[in-house]
């Protein structure tokens, strides 16, 4: 069970945490679950460590709270992976040897540039599980951050996949129930 808590008991924060807790009944997360510790937090940027902290301010985008949900646990998840996630990562530098350097195309380092193109199609695939192809590609191509991640997600899926299938970093199993 989650434990989520508000950092400031707003409205929003609060219908953030509704439908949070709508999703978890609706959709099986649960082994998309690596953390269990939920902070939600107005205007906050969401981000996985030392606690998942979820933006309270978007309590009617469904399908973005989802995206971020997914998105921060597989942060987690890579933490528990390490060792492969390394070797991903050395394999996606050879694939990538130059990065743009652009604000707000790729992450605040090389290292977290190369971890969120995994992070990143890990999160695409879950979305994918629980809203389909179509609906999942739209959700991403409107990401205002990470654009040339996100871009590689939808570009260069199968050399993404093929790299991370290698190194066994796959999402976790999940029964849809909707």
């Amino acid at each position: 069970m989650l434990k989520i808590r508000l950092a400031n008991n707003s409205s929003t924060e609060k219908a953030t945490e509704d439908l949070l807790r709508k999703m978890l009944e609706q959709y099986d997360l649960e082994p998309l679950v690596f953390t269990y510790d939920i902070l939600i937090k107005d205007d906050a940027i969401p981000h996985s460590h030392p606690v998942l902290t979820l933006n309270g301010s978007m309590p009617g985008d469904y399908s973005s709270l989802l995206a971020s949900f997914i998105h921060e646990q597989m942060h987690w998840y890579m933490s528990s992976r390490r060792g492969a996630m390394f070797a991903a990562i050395e394999e996606l530098q050879r694939e990538y040897p130059c990065l743009p350097n652009e604000k707000n195309k790729i992450a605040r380092s090389e290292f977290s540039t190369y971890l969120h193109l995994i992070i990143n199609m890990l999160e695409f695939q879950g979305i994918e599980r629980f809203f389909g192809l179509e609906q999942a590609k739209m959700i991403i191509s409107q990401k205002s951050y990470y654009t040339w991640i996100y871009k590689q997600v939808l570009e260069r899926a199968d050399c993404i996949v093929a790299i991370m299938s290698k190194h066994d970093l796959t999402l976790p199993a999940a029964n849809i129930d909707m």
